[in-house]
């Protein structure tokens, strides 16, 4: 707990999650299985926003126990 960290979002990697979600849609159409395209880009897009979900959690954690820490003294 030195110092405060932001995530931070490169395009690099919006655009790699862009490109999975293409190709895995793309495929899908290719299939003939919608569904199952829709689905796969839904289920990426949980797992991306869980993990942001889970860096503010941890930020809001970060900053009580600096909090508490603070008061203590």
């Amino acid at each position: 707990m030195s110092q405060r960290t932001i995530p931070s979002h490169s395009v690099g990697r919006k655009s790699g999650v862009w490109l999975v979600y293409v190709l895995v849609f793309g495929y899908a159409l290719i299939r003939g299985q919608l569904l199952l395209g829709v689905l796969a880009v839904v289920g990426i897009r949980l797992v991306v926003v869980s993990r942001r979900f889970l860096f503010a959690v941890e930020s809001i954690a970060d900053s009580l126990q600096r909090i508490s820490e603070r008061e203590s003294d």
